[in-house]
């Protein structure tokens, strides 16, 4: 969907009679107009604008998919977490050999509050991985 081309609200396109009404309303409701334009104009962020927090972790895991050492981490944020994307999967043990699949994260949450990895499928055992995790509320 194109976005249109109308941006402001203009007096003139009103009747004599709302223009004071109009003008005082339009001061306020272009300024926002433009902002929520620009937005939407490819101008959407995962990090600044999308509910979910966005963490690098390095990890590797055992045959089962355990991780080798603890990997926890606080969100940006208290809401409930829905769940977890890889978003990219970096093999810094051997580069040339990739996970078997997307990977998918089991994870909970401990005592403190902290968002803990339990397991990692589709990774490669004893390989060490830089993941780019989004944690979707």
């Amino acid at each position: 969907m194109k976005l249109p081309n109308q941006r402001r609200i203009y007096t003139q396109d009103f009747s004599q009679e709302y223009q004071d009404f109009v003008t005082k309303l339009a001061e306020s409701l272009n300024i926002n107009l433009e902002f929520l334009y620009q937005a939407l104009n490819k101008n959407i962020s995962l990090r600044d604008n999308i509910a979910c927090t966005i963490k690098e972790v390095t990890v590797a895991v055992d045959s089962t998919g355990t991780p080798l050492s603890q990997t926890t981490f606080a969100l940006d944020n208290n809401l409930p977490v829905l769940g977890v994307t890889a978003l990219s999967t970096i093999n810094l043990t051997n580069p040339t050999v990739y996970p078997t699949g997307q990977p998918y994260v089991a994870w909970e949450f401990n005592n403190q509050g902290k968002f803990v990895i339990r397991h990692i499928s589709s990774l490669t055992p004893g390989n060490t991985y830089r993941l780019t995790l989004s944690i979707w509320n």
